[in-house]
């Protein structure tokens, strides 16, 4: 992800709360912090993950109100 993309707003919660978890998963995996959070711990909390035919998260684009 960007640093000029926008983040949904479940993302800083996410970073905060799950901070531990999202340490764990860079390290063992050496993904990012941004990947660990959209690709790991967003899913799990969430239940789901639910994305678009080009691989963008749709939650997310919904919560920003972005056209698909």
């Amino acid at each position: 992800m960007s640093e000029t993309m926008e983040k949904c707003p479940i993302y800083a919660h996410l970073e905060s709360r799950y901070a531990p978890d999202i340490d764990f998963i860079m390290n063992r995996y050496g993904v990012p912090d941004w990947q660990a959070i959209c690709n790991e711990v967003c899913p799990n909390v969430l239940g789901y993950y639910e994305g678009t035919a080009d691989g963008r998260c749709a939650i997310r684009l919904r919560m920003l109100r972005i056209e698909d």
